[in-house]
């Protein structure tokens, strides 16, 4: 709605990803070795941007936010330090995609947060000389959750536009509400008359009794010395609730995946969308329940972002950036191994043999992979040359932005906290050299007749390799800050080694996710409790019981 509203002007909100780059950012400005360590722990950094975030949410000013520091007595050094990093982190976010301290022409958009989008779009709202012709007559607003102070702005800024007929919320801080406002009754009596909808039944009134599956639930699951409900509680029918019992998660997957594959077969018009499973993290049942889902023959789609790393082909990424940092030929042969990056079989294994005659501890430097590259030719000697060339690179790039911190410290006379390593150049370099070599897999080498499960997994590596390119593409640009293991009195102490950069790289990397599409319709569904909450299907199945784990 903000955006609608806000058209052409609305700016772009900052990913997760450019957040945390900014933030690091400016913990790596902030004096000291304790802003250093910070830049190790990405949980902290997850943990300070969601504080940063209800601040956002809450419209507190910088000034302000000084203001509770002062209030609260918290010790002035940790104090001043919070400040300083929120203020660096949006001075950050208001100077754009552009690093503040590079020069150039012109000045980069601005990117705003969610809650700095709605704040906009209230001012907007409330500005009598503009017009809004694509607002929608009738808007509702759901007061079942907790809104934050910028989004009640929004609500009634909203409300108070000529022309929109109600806005619905029932929020219980507002004491004077606008008169644009209703309530639910004037809502759905408005809803009624004017729009012709029908109102819903008045849901019976709850009885004085416990419903019977809960009652099974408690004495089956949480007091197993209780009596057990027998079939004359449930009625007619089949059981709504049953509990079963294994021994070890291998066994609980089995058990639930046979009563699905029953439960579909067994019904003339039975689909597999029918049922749904719901884990407590999907993620870890992943492996499982995809090896037992292809033995019976059950259609799955485990729902969530995975781990990048889950690709073979980013695991092969990595191998041959850990072995272009070293100039080492053993992660080298395990990335030649990875069908992504280009080489076949019968190349992977010439080039270790070559590797094996010379002899792996002293192939150390770039010049002797350059020489076994001039020896092997072909594409093996290719892929070799390719990843001599990228350690040389790594390293250029490194010599080049020692040279910058350098020269910034020299400016700032002999202070090296006015310089901070970032990952600029080096993963531009990276970027090139993985999107020349990295290559989908293509339908037609997945043989004649492809199964589903192997189109999957080839979608889902080709979604991998297009989050890792934009991932290198947006530290390449954002440029994120190094820690320096001798901790803040050199600024440079971080790139004196390219192992050091690429292990930053690799940490970025090892640390995103990815949503790959899976277009199927008629699959078993895995997802978390948050999802399942939306759906409905005519089987349910809870995993994690078996460890005493109920979705929440």
């Amino acid at each position: 709605m903000a955006r609608r509203i806000l058209g052409t002007r609305a700016p772009r909100v900052a990913s997760e990803r450019e957040r945390d780059a900014y933030l690091a950012q400016a913990l790596s400005e902030l004096p000291g070795q304790a802003q250093h360590l910070t830049l190790r722990y990405r949980g902290f950094r997850k943990g300070l941007l969601h504080v940063f975030r209800e601040l956002e949410s809450n419209g507190l000013s910088e000034q302000e936010l000084e203001g509770h520091l002062e209030g609260a007595r918290l010790d002035p050094q940790r104090a001043g330090r919070l400040h300083s990093a929120y203020r660096g982190y949006r001075a950050r976010l208001q100077a754009g995609a552009r690093d503040p301290g590079a020069p150039g022409p012109g000045q980069a958009p601005a990117l705003v947060t969610e809650a700095d989008l709605l704040h906009r779009a209230a001012e907007a709202l409330r500005d009598p000389e503009e017009s809004h012709p694509n607002l929608p007559r009738l808007v509702i607003v759901a007061g079942f959750c907790d809104l934050s102070p910028r989004q009640l702005a929004f609500v009634d800024a909203l409300a108070s536009v000529e022309g929109i007929e109600t806005v619905q919320v029932h929020w219980p801080s507002l004491s004077a509400p606008n008169p644009g406002l209703a309530w639910p009754a004037q809502t759905a009596a408005l809803l009624e008359e004017s729009y012709g909808f029908e109102r819903p039944p008045e849901p019976p009134p709850p009885g004085p009794e416990r419903p019977v599956f809960l009652e099974r639930l408690e004495a089956e699951l949480f007091a197993p010395s209780s009596p057990v409900l027998g079939a004359e509680a449930w009625g007619p029918g089949p059981a709504p609730l049953r509990i079963v019992r294994a021994a070890s998660r291998e066994d609980e997957v089995e058990l639930a995946l046979t009563q699905v594959r029953a439960f579909v077969l067994e019904r003339a018009a039975g689909s597999w969308r029918d049922v749904l499973i719901v884990a407590s993290d999907p993620e870890r049942y992943r492996s499982l329940l995809r090896r037992v889902a292809q033995e019976l023959g059950i259609p799955l789609r485990v729902e969530g972002r995975r781990p990048l790393t889950s690709a073979a082909s980013v695991r092969g990424a990595l191998a041959l950036l850990e072995a272009a940092a070293r100039f080492d030929l053993g992660p080298l042969l395990v990335a030649a191994a990875s069908p992504a990056l280009g080489l076949s079989v019968e190349e992977a294994d010439r080039l270790a043999r070559a590797a094996r005659r010379r002899g792996l501890p002293v192939l150390g430097t770039a010049e002797r992979w350059r020489s076994l590259a001039r020896e092997l030719g072909g594409p093996a000697g290719t892929f070799l040359l390719e990843a001599a060339e990228l350690g040389l690179a790594i390293e250029e790039s490194c010599e080049e932005e020692l040279e910058r911190i350098e020269r910034a410290s020299y400016e700032a006379r002999g202070d090296f906290s006015q310089g901070s390593a970032t990952t600029r150049g080096a993963t531009g370099e990276i970027r090139k050299v993985l999107g020349r070599l990295l290559r989908p897999a293509r339908l037609s080498a997945l043989g004649d007749r492809p199964s589903a499960g192997a189109i999957q997994s080839a979608a889902a590596e080709a979604a991998a390799q297009r989050e890792l390119l934009a991932l290198l593409e947006d530290l390449d640009r954002l440029g994120a800050p190094l820690y320096a293991e001798g901790g803040a009195q050199s600024g440079g102490a971080a790139l004196r080694s390219s192992e050091q950069l690429v292990a930053r790289v690799a940490e970025e990397i090892r640390a995103a996710r990815f949503e790959p599409r899976d277009t199927r319709r008629d699959v078993v569904s895995v997802l978390d409790a948050q999802s399942a909450r939306t759906r409905s299907a005519d089987l349910v199945l809870i995993l994690g019981l078996v460890e005493r784990e109920f979705p929440r």
